[in-house]
Order: C-alpha cells, then structure tokens, then sequence
C-alpha cells in the first residue's frame, strides 16, 4: 500500500514539475532572430546609367489598409503624420519600420490606432527596400550597394493646395552612386508613391535593380503540452488532389 502512495506520489510530482516547465518556457521564450519573410521582387527595370543623371525610375508601393512594421532598434527614426496615417522612417536605410491606421483601432475595446508595420524587436514586421549591383562579368550575381543615408537629409514638404507630403531622403554608397529618395503621401489615400533619383558620378557604368522586401521576426512557437493544444503561427497552403494542408515556415 505505502509503494503504491509512494508511486502516486512521484507521479504527480512529476506532472506538477513538468507543468511548471512548461509555463517557465513561456514566460522565458527564447530571443529568435529576424528573418525574410518573402522572396526579394524587383520594383524596376533594370537600368544601366553612365555618369551623370540618366536614369529616373518611379513605382508605387501599395500599403493594405487591413491590418502590423520596421528597422533595427537603435536607428534613428522620424516621423510624419498625414490624416490617414501615422509613418516612421529609419533614417540611415530610408525604409518604412513604422506604420499606424489612424482611422482603424485595434479592436472595439482598443482604440489604439490599428500598427500595420512595428520596429518592436520583439514584434519586428518591416519593410527593406536595397539597390542591388549587377556584376558585368556574372550578371546572375548581385552585390548589395549598401546605400547610407544622411539622416540630417530628411526633409518634409506640405503641398495643402495639393493635400500632398512629400519626403525626401539623400544616401550614397562607397562607390559614387547617389540616391535621391521621394515619397509622396496623398490625402486620404494609404497608396505611397516612391520615386528614385539615382546618379552615377563614377567613371564605370553601373548596372542594376531595385528590391522590396518584408522582415519579419520569426514567432515564438506555441509548443503542445499535457495541459495546452499548441498553435501554429505561419503560412499554408492547400492543393486539391494533392495536399490538404501544409505548412509553409519561416527562412531559417
């Protein structure tokens, strides 16, 4: 009688011990690196520019007014705010990394103005614009340009006859290009238009593309337990005949 007390006893011990385990390992998750949520898309053609001012190429980035933003936390940001939105700029890539619906709250219960784009390293949902070179000699190869901006280069102009913001942001890389980056916010409108000036002031011709990207940390994963079903935070997809559901992860 008293071995099989004793055995309940270790049991339980050992269930309560795993369950203390498990709520210790969600208070504590573990610090997980950012990774690229999607592949690179070419915003431009490829352009091919000689010194001087050759080439202006324009794109617009569409921004969904449904509903989460950008940058690494120790760089200088700025604001501006239109009467749609409130944007956050990081001034050394010139990329957006926060992004706020002024006219869409969190829930019902939240009137906190509904956050499309978050800089939170923890949270981190941003967007990555970068120039990339063509190597003349293997032109499957890209060479990121790693553009600086000056932050002392942001500039923000108020058009009210128009209803216009435009903002404008100077960088340059090591090897002669300057990049004049406009981004015109229209009223009542969550469409960005984004324009690039790119001189070349270098004596080799240059040759290459704009990309867009979304980083995105990747979430904790919500392990099951004895106690706790586990959520999956990610993509799927479905295919009739084939795949009922998979899962489609983060980049490692």
């Amino acid at each position: 009688m008293i071995d099989i007390k004793r055995a309940i006893l270790y049991g339980l011990f050992m269930v309560v011990a795993y369950v203390l385990w498990t709520d210790w390992q969600k208070e504590h998750p573990p610090v997980t690196a950012a990774v690229v949520a999607s592949n690179p898309v070419t915003l431009t053609a490829t352009p091919v520019i000689e010194n001087g001012k050759d080439i202006v190429k324009k794109t617009s980035m569409s921004v969904d007014a449904s509903p989460s933003v950008v940058a690494e936390k120790s760089a200088p940001l700025a604001y501006i705010e239109t009467d749609v939105m409130k944007v956050g700029f990081n001034l050394n890539t010139g990329d957006l990394v926060d992004l706020r619906f002024l006219n869409y709250t969190e829930s019902d219960n939240n009137q906190t103005p509904f956050v499309m784009l978050n800089n939170d390293n923890m949270k981190k949902y941003v967007t990555m614009t970068r120039l990339l070179s063509i190597n003349p000699k293997q032109k499957e190869q890209l060479n990121d340009t790693k553009i600086q901006f000056a932050k002392n280069s942001f500039h923000v102009v108020e058009d009210k006859a128009k209803g216009e913001w435009i903002v404008s942001l100077d960088g340059k890389d090591n090897h002669g290009l300057m990049i004049h980056k406009t981004m015109t916010f229209k009223q009542g409108q969550y469409l960005i238009d984004v324009h690039y000036e790119v001189t070349n002031q270098s004596k080799t011709p240059w040759e290459g593309v704009w990309t867009t990207q979304l980083l995105q940390h990747s979430p904790s994963e919500d392990k099951s337990s004895l106690f706790h079903l586990g959520s999956y935070s990610g993509g799927s997809l479905s295919i009739p005949g084939d795949k009922l559901y998979k899962k489609i992860g983060f980049l490692p």
